[in-house]
């Protein structure tokens, strides 16, 4: 074979193969089924990465979706030479319904807590909660989540999935904390409402959820997303006199041709490195001890992602997650000596999450009876 040329003129793949057959050889057949592989290999590559260069939110006015996430996790500790462990598993469930979309597929939504089930597995602390069981105790670390079952937020959500703004949660926090009533630790509870819908924490939780489409810059079938975080930020619990540790949480996105295309479904594998931050994020001071605690977070996790190709719902999507956490002990001084260093302790987390799409209301029989909304998108939960 002389030459293998390769074309690519006004969006069209071109193959030109030159041959060369020498008198008295058998190699035509063998190079022509070669040339064709090559097409078909081609082929399927150009087709991948068109798809995932299409994949995103294609939402429409009036599309009514059911938000489902939940997060198990359990978390395991040696101390004095027995594991202490504990379980906890939050589902959340919320409406995310569509009230506008501009020409560039950025879309207004109308984001309303529905419910949430706690459970909690410990030597200190068991309970089960669900909000739409009437239960007439609710446990302090649900409280936070139960009054704002019933809130709603706006939210402006580019077609990646990226959260572009969110309006209304100085209104929930208000809202909830009129709910909470007068009784010890009426004070915590209102710290947490503070805390839990702090606008980074709703941020990062929802793009957790939903920012999984490449950018429009991000070409190919795979793509990545890379996030620096403190562990508070990250949800870590800070132990006393330990320092703030700053993280780096890096998602790589892959789109699967063996699994995408059949019946419009595509499929995304995910991989998740943590590890630490080679600059801080943050300059808090460090406190003035002659030993110092640091701590390291160290992890990483797989997932996978069901997206119905012609709107980008999605499906499903599982992610598994293993995280391992050390406290490090540093002397500020020559002449001392640290204290021998906690075993780590390890996290063990499965999300799930999935979109289901609603059926749209029933019409009002009222004759001019129209849903009261803002009339300015840009007052949207104002």
């Amino acid at each position: 074979m002389k030459n293998l040329e390769l074309r690519i003129e006004k969006e069209e793949l071109k193959i030109i193969v030159g041959l060369a057959i020498p008198s008295g050889r058998r190699d035509y057949q063998f190079l022509i089924l070669n040339s064709k592989f090559l097409i078909c290999f081609l082929g399927v590559m150009f087709c991948s990465v068109a798809m995932a260069d299409s994949l995103k939110f294609k939402f429409s006015p009036g599309d009514r979706y059911s938000l489902v996430s939940v997060t198990e996790q359990k978390m395991a500790r040696v101390v004095d030479g027995n594991e202490r462990v504990a379980a906890q598993t939050t589902q959340l469930e919320c409406d995310f319904d569509i009230e506008e979309v501009d020409e560039a597929g950025f879309a207004w939504v109308k984001y309303v807590y529905r419910r949430v089930i706690m459970k909690a597995e410990s030597p200190e602390l068991n309970f089960v909660f669900d909000s739409d069981a009437n239960q007439l105790k609710t446990p302090i670390q649900a409280m936070p989540l139960r009054l704002a079952v019933g809130e709603e937020l706006y939210l402006r959500i580019t077609p990646q999935g990226r959260i572009e703004k969110i309006n209304g949660l100085q209104a929930l926090i208000t809202s909830a904390k009129a709910k909470t009533g007068n009784f010890t630790g009426a004070d915590r509870v209102g710290q947490g409402i503070t805390q839990r819908f702090a606008e980074p924490t709703v941020r990062r939780e929802l793009e957790d959820q939903l920012r999984i489409f490449p950018e429009s810059n991000e070409g190919g079938v795979t793509w990545s997303r890379t996030e620096i975080l403190s562990s508070a930020e990250a949800g870590y619990a800070q132990a006393e006199q330990i320092e703030e540790a700053n993280i780096v949480f890096e998602r790589t996105f892959r789109l699967n041709p063996d699994k995408s295309g059949q019946g419009g479904i595509a499929v995304v594998d995910v991989n998740l490195v943590i590890k630490p931050a080679s600059t801080p994020v943050s300059s808090t001071p460090a406190p003035e001890s002659p030993i110092r605690a640091n701590r390291e977070i160290l992890g990483e996790g797989t997932g996978r992602i069901e997206i119905e190709e012609a709107t980008g719902r999605i499906i499903s999507s599982k992610m598994t997650q293993d995280t391992t956490q050390r406290v490090k002990y540093v002397a500020q001084g020559p002449m001392l000596r640290p204290p021998p260093a906690p075993e780590p302790s390890t996290t063990h987390t499965i999300t799930t999450f999935q979109m289901t799409k609603r059926e749209p209301p029933v019409p009002s029989k009222v004759e001019g009876d129209k849903p009261a909304r803002p009339a300015d998108a840009n007052e949207k939960g104002a």
